[in-house]
């Protein structure tokens, strides 16, 4: 169970650098193609695997960050509503 925390860490901490890394990757690409189009980079298999990888990155990247920011919505409200109980008990 203690693992769990580790991978959960692991994942939030890979997901934003292989988005940043596999877009770095493939806004060099275009350019390099975009420069000499006789490389072919982005005309070959191994860059439909990066670009699905670099789409499933930041899918999960945004689910998560989503999830993140509704749970620290959740904490604002309820923290919220736990001190508008407070003052109303004490007038």
């Amino acid at each position: 169970m203690k693992y769990l925390g580790k991978i959960k860490r692991a994942v939030i901490w890979l997901l934003p650098h292989g988005s940043i890394v596999l877009g770095a990757a493939f806004i060099t690409f275009w350019i390099l193609d975009y420069l000499n189009p006789m490389i072919g980079f982005l005309d070959n298999a191994i860059t439909d695997w990066l670009f699905l990888a670099f789409c499933i990155f930041n899918l999960l990247n945004g689910i998560l960050s989503a999830s993140l920011v509704w749970k620290h919505m959740g904490k604002k409200k309820r923290k919220a509503e736990s001190t508008e109980s407070e003052k109303a008990e004490t007038e």
